[in-house]
Protein backbone atom coordinates (compact mmCIF):
# COMPACT_ATOMS: atom_id res chain seq x y z
CA UNK A 1 0.00 0.00 0.00
CA UNK A 2 2.94 2.35 0.57
CA UNK A 3 3.79 1.92 -3.12
CA UNK A 4 0.30 3.10 -4.10
CA UNK A 5 0.61 6.18 -1.89
CA UNK A 6 4.10 6.92 -3.24
CA UNK A 7 2.94 6.65 -6.86
CA UNK A 8 0.40 9.43 -6.25
CA UNK A 9 3.22 11.97 -6.28
CA UNK A 10 4.01 13.58 -9.63
CA UNK A 11 7.74 12.85 -9.31
CA UNK A 12 7.23 9.26 -8.23
CA UNK A 13 7.47 7.79 -11.75
CA UNK A 14 11.04 9.02 -12.14
CA UNK A 15 12.18 8.00 -8.68
CA UNK A 16 10.51 4.62 -8.99
CA UNK A 17 12.07 3.98 -12.42
CA UNK A 18 15.55 5.02 -11.25
CA UNK A 19 15.25 2.81 -8.16
CA UNK A 20 14.13 -0.17 -10.23
CA UNK A 21 16.95 0.39 -12.73
CA UNK A 22 19.54 0.47 -9.94
CA UNK A 23 18.10 -2.71 -8.41
CA UNK A 24 18.29 -4.45 -11.80
CA UNK A 25 21.89 -3.35 -12.37
CA UNK A 26 22.85 -4.42 -8.85
CA UNK A 27 21.42 -7.86 -9.47
CA UNK A 28 23.12 -7.92 -12.86
CA UNK A 29 26.55 -7.38 -11.31
CA UNK A 30 26.12 -10.57 -9.36
CA UNK A 31 25.81 -12.70 -12.49
CA UNK A 32 28.51 -11.03 -14.59
CA UNK A 33 31.38 -13.31 -15.48
CA UNK A 34 29.49 -16.52 -14.69
CA UNK A 35 29.76 -19.30 -17.26
CA UNK A 36 26.34 -20.70 -18.06
CA UNK A 37 25.48 -24.00 -19.72
CA UNK A 38 24.69 -23.68 -23.40
CA UNK A 39 21.00 -24.55 -22.98
CA UNK A 40 20.50 -21.95 -20.20
CA UNK A 41 20.73 -19.12 -22.72
CA UNK A 42 17.86 -20.58 -24.73
CA UNK A 43 15.81 -21.02 -21.55
CA UNK A 44 16.38 -17.45 -20.41
CA UNK A 45 15.55 -16.14 -23.88
CA UNK A 46 12.32 -18.18 -23.92
CA UNK A 47 11.32 -16.86 -20.50
CA UNK A 48 12.02 -13.32 -21.68
CA UNK A 49 9.83 -13.79 -24.76
CA UNK A 50 7.04 -15.26 -22.62
CA UNK A 51 7.13 -12.29 -20.28
CA UNK A 52 7.15 -9.94 -23.25
CA UNK A 53 4.00 -11.59 -24.62
CA UNK A 54 2.25 -11.46 -21.26
CA UNK A 55 3.18 -7.80 -20.76
CA UNK A 56 1.95 -6.91 -24.26
CA UNK A 57 -1.46 -8.49 -23.66
CA UNK A 58 -1.86 -6.98 -20.20
CA UNK A 59 -0.66 -3.57 -21.39
CA UNK A 60 -3.24 -3.36 -24.16
CA UNK A 61 -5.93 -4.53 -21.76
CA UNK A 62 -4.89 -2.09 -19.03
CA UNK A 63 -4.75 0.85 -21.46
CA UNK A 64 -8.27 0.02 -22.70
CA UNK A 65 -9.62 -0.32 -19.15
CA UNK A 66 -7.71 2.80 -18.15
CA UNK A 67 -9.35 4.89 -20.85
CA UNK A 68 -12.78 3.59 -19.84
CA UNK A 69 -12.24 4.53 -16.20
CA UNK A 70 -10.62 7.82 -17.21
CA UNK A 71 -13.87 8.79 -18.96
CA UNK A 72 -15.74 7.91 -15.78
CA UNK A 73 -13.41 10.15 -13.79
CA UNK A 74 -14.11 13.03 -16.18
CA UNK A 75 -17.83 12.58 -15.48
CA UNK A 76 -17.09 12.33 -11.76
CA UNK A 77 -15.12 15.58 -11.85
CA UNK A 78 -18.01 17.33 -13.62
CA UNK A 79 -20.45 15.96 -11.04
CA UNK A 80 -18.18 17.13 -8.24
CA UNK A 81 -18.39 20.72 -9.47
CA UNK A 82 -22.19 20.49 -9.35
CA UNK A 83 -22.07 19.02 -5.84
CA UNK A 84 -19.80 21.80 -4.60
CA UNK A 85 -21.86 24.55 -6.23
CA UNK A 86 -25.38 23.15 -6.81
CA UNK A 87 -26.92 26.19 -8.49
CA UNK A 88 -30.35 25.41 -9.85
CA UNK A 89 -30.43 21.83 -8.56
CA UNK A 90 -33.44 20.58 -6.65
CA UNK A 91 -33.35 17.93 -3.91
CA UNK A 92 -33.85 15.02 -6.29
CA UNK A 93 -31.29 16.27 -8.81
CA UNK A 94 -28.72 16.86 -6.09
CA UNK A 95 -29.26 13.37 -4.68
CA UNK A 96 -29.02 11.88 -8.17
CA UNK A 97 -25.73 13.74 -8.73
CA UNK A 98 -24.33 12.31 -5.48
CA UNK A 99 -25.32 8.78 -6.51
CA UNK A 100 -23.85 9.27 -9.99
CA UNK A 101 -20.59 10.47 -8.44
CA UNK A 102 -20.43 7.37 -6.24
CA UNK A 103 -20.83 5.15 -9.29
CA UNK A 104 -18.23 7.04 -11.31
CA UNK A 105 -15.48 6.70 -8.70
CA UNK A 106 -16.25 3.05 -7.88
CA UNK A 107 -13.65 0.80 -9.49
CA UNK A 108 -14.57 -2.64 -8.21
CA UNK A 109 -12.34 -5.69 -8.55
CA UNK A 110 -11.52 -5.33 -12.25
CA UNK A 111 -9.17 -2.36 -12.13
CA UNK A 112 -7.52 -3.46 -8.87
CA UNK A 113 -6.79 -6.90 -10.32
CA UNK A 114 -5.38 -5.51 -13.58
CA UNK A 115 -3.28 -2.97 -11.66
CA UNK A 116 -1.59 -5.53 -9.42
CA UNK A 117 -1.06 -7.99 -12.29
CA UNK A 118 0.62 -5.35 -14.46
CA UNK A 119 2.57 -4.03 -11.46
CA UNK A 120 4.05 -7.43 -10.55
CA UNK A 121 4.57 -8.50 -14.17
CA UNK A 122 6.22 -5.21 -15.13
CA UNK A 123 8.71 -5.35 -12.27
CA UNK A 124 9.63 -8.94 -13.05
CA UNK A 125 9.91 -8.21 -16.78
CA UNK A 126 12.27 -5.28 -16.29
CA UNK A 127 14.62 -7.42 -14.20
CA UNK A 128 14.34 -10.52 -16.41
CA UNK A 129 14.89 -8.53 -19.63
CA UNK A 130 18.13 -7.06 -18.33
CA UNK A 131 19.36 -10.42 -17.06
CA UNK A 132 18.47 -11.96 -20.43
CA UNK A 133 20.46 -9.30 -22.25
CA UNK A 134 23.48 -10.02 -20.11
CA UNK A 135 23.31 -13.80 -20.45
CA UNK A 136 22.51 -13.84 -24.16
CA UNK A 137 24.52 -10.83 -25.41
CA UNK A 138 27.02 -10.20 -22.59
CA UNK A 139 26.31 -6.44 -22.63
CA UNK A 140 28.30 -5.53 -19.52
CA UNK A 141 30.65 -3.84 -19.15
CA UNK A 142 29.58 -1.22 -21.71
CA UNK A 143 32.27 0.06 -24.02
CA UNK A 144 31.33 3.03 -26.15
CA UNK A 145 32.82 1.99 -29.46
CA UNK A 146 31.60 0.84 -32.84
CA UNK A 147 31.93 -2.85 -32.00
CA UNK A 148 29.52 -2.54 -29.07
CA UNK A 149 26.94 -0.48 -30.93
CA UNK A 150 24.48 -3.38 -30.80
CA UNK A 151 24.79 -3.77 -27.01
CA UNK A 152 24.40 -0.04 -26.51
CA UNK A 153 21.29 -0.07 -28.68
CA UNK A 154 19.83 -3.03 -26.72
CA UNK A 155 20.48 -1.29 -23.42
CA UNK A 156 18.80 1.88 -24.67
CA UNK A 157 15.78 -0.14 -25.81
CA UNK A 158 15.65 -1.79 -22.38
CA UNK A 159 15.63 1.63 -20.73
CA UNK A 160 12.84 2.84 -23.03
CA UNK A 161 10.63 -0.22 -22.56
CA UNK A 162 11.25 -0.20 -18.82
CA UNK A 163 10.29 3.45 -18.55
CA UNK A 164 7.12 2.86 -20.59
CA UNK A 165 6.10 0.00 -18.29
CA UNK A 166 6.81 2.18 -15.26
CA UNK A 167 4.70 4.96 -16.78
CA UNK A 168 1.87 2.47 -17.39
CA UNK A 169 1.94 1.44 -13.73
CA UNK A 170 1.98 5.11 -12.75
CA UNK A 171 -0.97 5.85 -15.07
CA UNK A 172 -3.08 2.99 -13.72
CA UNK A 173 -2.24 3.92 -10.15
CA UNK A 174 -3.54 7.46 -10.64
CA UNK A 175 -6.77 6.12 -12.15
CA UNK A 176 -7.06 3.54 -9.38
CA UNK A 177 -6.79 6.33 -6.79
CA UNK A 178 -9.25 8.61 -8.65
CA UNK A 179 -6.98 11.34 -9.95
CA UNK A 180 -9.07 14.37 -10.89
CA UNK A 181 -8.63 14.70 -14.69
CA UNK A 182 -10.09 18.23 -14.73
CA UNK A 183 -8.42 19.64 -11.64
CA UNK A 184 -5.61 19.29 -9.17
CA UNK A 185 -5.24 16.45 -6.71
CA UNK A 186 -7.47 13.42 -6.32
CA UNK A 187 -11.23 13.14 -6.22
CA UNK A 188 -12.68 12.79 -2.71
CA UNK A 189 -14.35 9.63 -1.52
CA UNK A 190 -18.16 9.64 -1.81
CA UNK A 191 -18.67 9.59 1.96
CA UNK A 192 -16.51 12.69 2.33
CA UNK A 193 -19.03 14.64 0.27
CA UNK A 194 -21.62 13.88 2.95
CA UNK A 195 -19.55 15.44 5.74
CA UNK A 196 -20.01 19.15 6.46
CA UNK A 197 -16.55 19.33 8.06
CA UNK A 198 -14.92 18.09 4.83
CA UNK A 199 -17.02 20.34 2.59
CA UNK A 200 -15.89 23.37 4.59
CA UNK A 201 -12.31 22.63 3.51
CA UNK A 202 -13.25 22.71 -0.19
CA UNK A 203 -14.19 25.46 -2.62
CA UNK A 204 -17.94 25.13 -2.10
CA UNK A 205 -20.94 27.40 -1.82
CA UNK A 206 -21.95 26.32 1.68
CA UNK A 207 -25.09 28.46 1.70
CA UNK A 208 -26.42 26.64 -1.39
CA UNK A 209 -25.54 23.22 0.07
CA UNK A 210 -27.21 24.05 3.37
CA UNK A 211 -30.40 25.07 1.59
CA UNK A 212 -30.43 21.69 -0.16
CA UNK A 213 -29.58 19.65 2.93
CA UNK A 214 -31.49 21.31 5.76
CA UNK A 215 -34.33 19.32 7.33
CA UNK A 216 -37.95 19.75 6.30
CA UNK A 217 -40.46 20.15 9.11
CA UNK A 218 -43.56 17.97 8.78
CA UNK A 219 -46.43 18.16 11.25
CA UNK A 220 -49.35 15.69 11.13
CA UNK A 221 -52.75 15.45 12.68
CA UNK A 222 -53.18 11.70 13.05
CA UNK A 223 -56.70 10.23 13.12
CA UNK A 224 -57.91 7.37 15.27
CA UNK A 225 -56.56 5.19 16.77
CA UNK A 226 -53.49 7.46 17.33
CA UNK A 227 -55.52 10.64 17.62
CA UNK A 228 -52.43 12.78 18.23
CA UNK A 229 -50.28 15.50 16.72
CA UNK A 230 -46.88 14.46 15.40
CA UNK A 231 -43.83 16.45 14.32
CA UNK A 232 -41.10 14.92 12.11
CA UNK A 233 -37.88 16.16 10.58
CA UNK A 234 -37.12 14.88 7.10
CA UNK A 235 -33.49 15.12 6.03
CA UNK A 236 -33.80 15.01 2.21
CA UNK A 237 -30.05 14.72 1.57
CA UNK A 238 -27.45 12.65 3.40
CA UNK A 239 -25.25 15.70 4.15
CA UNK A 240 -24.50 15.20 7.84
CA UNK A 241 -22.30 15.84 10.87
CA UNK A 242 -23.75 19.20 11.79
CA UNK A 243 -25.78 20.66 14.64
CA UNK A 244 -29.03 22.54 14.20
CA UNK A 245 -31.54 24.67 16.06
CA UNK A 246 -35.10 25.03 14.80
CA UNK A 247 -37.43 27.72 16.13
CA UNK A 248 -41.11 28.02 15.20
CA UNK A 249 -42.99 31.30 15.73
CA UNK A 250 -46.68 32.09 15.62
CA UNK A 251 -48.24 34.92 13.58
CA UNK A 252 -47.21 37.42 16.27
CA UNK A 253 -43.55 36.29 16.10
CA UNK A 254 -43.77 34.67 19.51
CA UNK A 255 -41.63 31.56 20.01
CA UNK A 256 -43.86 28.54 20.40
CA UNK A 257 -41.56 25.61 19.63
CA UNK A 258 -37.85 24.89 19.57
CA UNK A 259 -35.88 21.75 18.83
CA UNK A 260 -32.18 21.14 18.43
CA UNK A 261 -29.83 18.28 17.86
CA UNK A 262 -26.88 16.72 16.08
CA UNK A 263 -27.44 15.07 12.72
CA UNK A 264 -25.23 12.13 11.80
CA UNK A 265 -25.69 9.98 8.73
CA UNK A 266 -27.51 6.81 9.71
CA UNK A 267 -29.05 5.77 6.40
CA UNK A 268 -27.67 4.34 3.20
CA UNK A 269 -25.99 6.56 0.63
CA UNK A 270 -28.47 9.00 -0.88
CA UNK A 271 -31.49 7.86 1.15
CA UNK A 272 -33.80 10.24 2.99
CA UNK A 273 -33.91 10.01 6.76
CA UNK A 274 -36.87 10.69 9.03
CA UNK A 275 -36.63 11.63 12.71
CA UNK A 276 -39.71 11.84 14.91
CA UNK A 277 -39.32 14.87 17.15
CA UNK A 278 -42.51 14.32 19.07
CA UNK A 279 -45.77 12.41 18.67
CA UNK A 280 -47.41 14.17 21.59
CA UNK A 281 -47.66 17.79 20.44
CA UNK A 282 -50.38 19.78 22.13
CA UNK A 283 -53.41 20.79 20.09
CA UNK A 284 -52.90 24.47 20.93
CA UNK A 285 -49.41 24.52 19.43
CA UNK A 286 -50.61 22.58 16.40
CA UNK A 287 -53.33 25.15 15.73
CA UNK A 288 -50.89 28.07 16.01
CA UNK A 289 -48.76 26.66 13.19
CA UNK A 290 -50.54 27.87 10.06
CA UNK A 291 -49.76 29.91 6.94
CA UNK A 292 -49.05 32.96 9.09
CA UNK A 293 -46.52 31.11 11.26
CA UNK A 294 -42.81 31.16 10.49
CA UNK A 295 -39.68 29.28 11.43
CA UNK A 296 -35.93 29.62 11.41
CA UNK A 297 -33.24 26.95 11.08
CA UNK A 298 -29.63 27.54 12.13
CA UNK A 299 -26.91 25.15 11.01
CA UNK A 300 -23.69 24.85 13.03
CA UNK A 301 -20.35 23.23 12.41
CA UNK A 302 -20.10 20.15 14.64
CA UNK A 303 -16.35 20.69 15.17
CA UNK A 304 -16.09 24.26 16.47
CA UNK A 305 -19.82 25.06 16.87
CA UNK A 306 -19.56 28.01 14.47
CA UNK A 307 -22.73 29.23 12.81
CA UNK A 308 -22.78 28.27 9.13
CA UNK A 309 -26.18 29.45 7.96
CA UNK A 310 -29.61 30.81 8.87
CA UNK A 311 -32.65 29.95 6.78
CA UNK A 312 -36.12 31.51 7.17
CA UNK A 313 -39.11 29.22 6.59
CA UNK A 314 -42.84 29.45 6.07
CA UNK A 315 -45.49 26.72 6.21
CA UNK A 316 -47.78 25.06 3.72
CA UNK A 317 -50.97 23.79 5.31
CA UNK A 318 -53.12 20.92 4.03
CA UNK A 319 -56.02 19.06 5.64
CA UNK A 320 -53.92 16.98 8.07
CA UNK A 321 -50.37 17.95 7.19
CA UNK A 322 -48.21 21.04 7.59
CA UNK A 323 -44.73 21.24 6.13
CA UNK A 324 -42.05 23.91 5.90
CA UNK A 325 -40.66 25.55 2.79
CA UNK A 326 -37.68 27.85 2.30
CA UNK A 327 -38.39 31.57 2.16
CA UNK A 328 -34.89 33.04 2.14
CA UNK A 329 -31.34 32.58 3.37
CA UNK A 330 -29.91 35.21 5.69
CA UNK A 331 -26.57 36.26 4.27
CA UNK A 332 -25.27 37.98 7.41
CA UNK A 333 -24.69 35.75 10.42
CA UNK A 334 -25.31 36.90 13.95
CA UNK A 335 -22.42 38.46 15.83
CA UNK A 336 -24.07 37.35 19.07
CA UNK A 337 -26.03 34.14 18.87
CA UNK A 338 -28.27 33.39 21.85
CA UNK A 339 -28.47 29.72 20.83
CA UNK A 340 -24.72 29.17 20.80
CA UNK A 341 -24.65 28.10 24.46
CA UNK A 342 -27.35 25.57 23.72
CA UNK A 343 -25.38 24.11 20.82
CA UNK A 344 -22.18 23.69 22.82
CA UNK A 345 -23.96 21.29 25.19
CA UNK A 346 -24.61 18.89 22.32
CA UNK A 347 -21.85 16.39 21.63
CA UNK A 348 -21.51 13.85 18.85
CA UNK A 349 -23.37 11.19 20.81
CA UNK A 350 -26.57 13.28 20.70
CA UNK A 351 -28.51 11.90 17.76
CA UNK A 352 -32.08 12.92 18.58
CA UNK A 353 -34.04 16.12 19.10
CA UNK A 354 -35.52 17.94 22.07
CA UNK A 355 -38.61 20.11 22.04
CA UNK A 356 -39.25 23.14 24.22
CA UNK A 357 -42.58 24.90 24.40
CA UNK A 358 -42.37 28.65 24.41
CA UNK A 359 -45.91 29.04 25.70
Amino acid sequence: MLVCVFLKRWYSIFLYFISLAFISIYMLKGICGINYPANSRDTIELISWLFSGVVSIISFLSIFVGFVYDNKLINASSSLKQIYKPYGLEYENYRATLIDYQQYVSKGLTLNSIYWVIFITSNLSIVIWLISLEIVNDILPISFNFKNITNIFLLIMWLIFSFLLTFLVFYLNRIKNNKDPLGKGYLPKPNQLLDISFLLTQDVDMDEIIQKALPIIEIYSNPEPQNNYEMNLVFPLPISNYKYVIKIYDMNKQLILRCFGYYELQSSFGKKQHITVTNNMSESIYNLIDENASAEIKIYNSVDNSLLGRISLSFQVAASKKNSRIERSTSHLLARDIDHGLITTINNSFHSCQVENGL
